[in-house]
């Protein structure tokens, strides 16, 4: 049974994908708006508490995704 990632460093990995993906989403709306509109707009950071919310959801789902995956070969 593989041993499971120690928890600080599955939060650093859900919490770099996140901002990459954060960070190319934001990229492409800026793409997709004209300038004039854009330099007026600021994006900001999701607030903690949902950060928070979100990498736990995360985590659920990547959790429940290995249970299947591991008992798959069990049933």
């Amino acid at each position: 049974m593989p041993q499971p990632l120690d928890a600080t460093l599955m939060q650093r990995v859900q919490q770099e994908h996140n901002l990459s993906l954060r960070n190319r989403n934001v990229m492409r709306v800026r793409s997709a708006l004209p300038r004039r509109i854009t330099k007026h707009l600021h994006f900001r950071p999701l607030s903690a508490t949902l950060m928070q919310i979100l990498l736990i959801r995360g985590l659920e789902t990547l959790a429940l995704g290995f249970w299947a995956f591991s008992s798959e070969g069990e049933i």
